[in-house]
């Protein structure tokens, strides 16, 4: 433990703390070296159902400058079709292909390993869309609560016919559906015990309350039935490929990622090479938790730069 403790002194000496975009012309000077700009959603643009001020212009005018915009989410309780519709409400002016989120990123792995068979899903209608209008026959999605607290185990039903499950963010957690996840996790091939991302928390307006994200789910039930799962959205490599398969000139050289949340946002961008990361503080993390990063020498989770809001960059705009 000693060891790791002074490896992990060595590699955060060595961390700069990231500039501030807004100084020095800095966001001028990312502006022109990029030609993609992956931005998260909660946290950054929105926060819940009211929009960030100014992020729409921000995105607007990143467009008219040909900047190619990737909305890159982890979120899976909405279809593409829900998000695009949500951004557009807010003057963001998207197109369906500039939209990636977890959901699909589903369909695309399940497609690549040729699965057949049932999903349940632990989560949200947006799953339930996507695997739809992919082919994919689904089971799981709404209420199923318990009915007797005194013999729930016996009314669990499986069903013999599901191959694959995959775990999200649920608004309709209850202990039924826990037992068969944490069931379905433990019986199906490994490849196909799959968790949409490992966002421990989902970003709210209302500080004062914690609110859980998938991540707490997928703790639960990966505990229980003592395995692992693939994790498909960020900070991995595959959300990366879902989104090469749909935009092939795509360089991670020439891009920047932009995000509230340093775990997976900022260290996606990390991990697949992007040219800048940049952290906004209108979300889940704080300058506070970049500190704390560096100080444990998780290099992969500290951002190039940081803005106060995605709004700071109109100035270069």
């Amino acid at each position: 433990r000693r060891q790791s403790q002074r490896v992990s002194l060595v590699v955060s000496a060595m961390i700069d703390f990231p500039k501030c975009a807004t100084e020095h012309s800095v966001g001028e000077r990312i502006v022109s070296e990029v030609d993609y700009v992956f931005v998260d959603c909660d946290g950054v643009l929105w926060l819940d159902n009211d929009i960030i001020p100014g992020t729409d212009r921000v995105i607007n005018s990143l467009r008219r400058k040909g900047k190619k915009i990737i909305f890159a989410t982890n979120n899976s309780s909405k279809s593409r079709e829900d998000i695009l519709s949500k951004l557009n409400k807010m003057g963001f002016n998207a197109t369906i292909d500039e939209i990636m989120i977890t959901s699909f990123a589903l369909c695309v792995y399940l497609k690549k390993l040729n699965f057949n068979g049932k999903v349940y899903v632990f989560g949200g209608k947006g799953l339930s869309i996507e695997l739809n209008n992919a082919g994919f026959e689904n089971i799981g999605v709404g209420k199923d609560p318990l009915i007797d607290d005194n013999t729930y185990v016996p009314n669990v039903i499986l069903d013999n016919d599901v191959k694959a499950i995959v775990v999200a963010y649920d608004i309709h957690i209850s202990l039924p559906k826990l037992i068969k996840a944490c069931t379905y996790a433990k019986n199906v091939d490994e490849n196909f015990f799959i968790a949409t991302n490992t966002d421990e928390t989902f970003p709210t307006p209302m500080k004062h309350l914690v609110v859980p994200g998938s991540g707490a789910f997928v703790s639960f039930i990966r505990t229980a039935c003592g395995r692992k799962p693939v994790i498909l959205g960020k900070p991995g490599k595959f959300f990366f490929d879902c989104v090469k398969a749909v935009c092939p000139d795509v360089d991670p050289a020439r891009s920047v990622m932009i995000g509230d949340r340093l775990n997976t946002d900022i260290a996606f961008g990390n991990n697949n090479g992007f040219r800048y990361t940049i952290h906004v503080q209108t979300g889940v993390d704080s300058l506070d938790d970049i500190k704390e990063c560096i100080k444990k020498g998780e290099i992969q989770s500290v951002p190039s730069h940081y803005i106060h809001s995605l709004a700071d960059l109109n100035k270069f705009l």
